[in-house]
């Protein structure tokens, strides 16, 4: 079962029931305004921090220097670092936060984890999700595991088999 990872509203389901799908296809797409606005914060706010690096760093190197020929007093050079080292921490935690909203902008698309086929399609386009709500099924026929009850008399002989061929009602 895939889940949404984030809100927003379907914008386009490319599979059907029954549709066969390999992995890392995508399957759905949400219109993810709110996480998209978030990301653009977020990468302004980081370019903003690499500004203030940079001219905490240059303050830092002219103090540096003024420090080296004692025109300026060691608490000044200590200020301009101690301004430098919070800005470059403030930009450490602004990357952050970049890297977690383009995580969020990138649950707008869901791909298939696995190859398989879809077995349930539980929304349509236009419709509002909510993280966590259920998407799709998707199945990958192949790695069924089935679980079955066998007479006690009977176990030893298909543990020695090592396989089974198990049939359903119908025959098949």
């Amino acid at each position: 079962e895939l889940t949404a990872q984030t809100q927003g509203r379907v914008a386009a389901v490319r599979v059907d029931v029954d549709d066969r799908v390999v992995a890392g296809q995508e399957l759905l797409r949400l219109d993810a305004v709110e996480q998209t606005a978030q990301l653009r914060a977020a990468q302004a706010q980081l370019r903003a921090a690499n500004a203030a690096v940079q001219e905490a760093d240059a303050n830092y190197r002219r103090f540096q220097a003024l420090g080296d020929k004692q025109y300026v007093s060691r608490a000044q050079l200590d200020q301009v670092r101690a301004a430098r080292d919070s800005a470059t921490a403030a930009r450490d935690a602004a990357a952050e936060q970049a890297r977690q909203s383009a995580q969020v902008a990138a649950y707008a698309v869901v791909r298939a984890p696995f190859a398989g086929v879809v077995a349930v399609r539980s929304v349509e386009p236009g419709e509002s999700v909510t993280t966590g709500q259920s998407l799709l099924t998707v199945l990958a026929p192949g790695e069924l595991r089935v679980e079955v009850l066998v007479p006690e008399a009977d176990a030893e002989a298909i543990r020695q088999a090592g396989k089974a061929t198990v049939l359903t009602d119908d025959g098949r």
